[in-house]
């Protein structure tokens, strides 16, 4: 299981022209996390789910989310479910422009 945070409204999405024009990201990771960005905060990110919705393969989800990750446009943290011995959920942190290692830092520790 894991959990998609963003300030998104329902039913619109506004998103940075930062994201939209940044060359170090393939067409394919600007559409991703904008397709992730429309979510509602309460959806549960399933690679699986987007793959099936889409036309792209689990890997092809897998790496996209692995660029926006090295780009900073995504971070996760993996951590513990409570009361669940051995199981773990993976938290999903996006932004419209990179998050700063400060930024990454305070999340962390919140």
């Amino acid at each position: 299981m894991a959990k998609i945070f963003n300030k998104t409204k329902k039913e619109f999405t506004q998103i940075n022209n930062h994201l939209l024009t940044n060359s170090n990201l393939t067409f394919g990771a600007r559409g991703l996390i904008g397709l992730m960005l429309s979510r509602p905060e309460e959806w549960e990110f399933n690679m699986d789910e987007i793959a099936s919705n889409t036309k792209e393969s689990y890997y092809a989800v897998q790496k996209l989310i692995k660029e926006l990750e090295t780009n900073k446009y995504l971070f996760r943290i993996k951590r513990g479910v409570p009361g669940k011995k051995s199981t773990f959920e993976w938290l999903y942190f996006l932004n419209e422009v990179p998050f700063s290692d400060l930024d990454i830092k305070e999340i962390e520790e919140e």
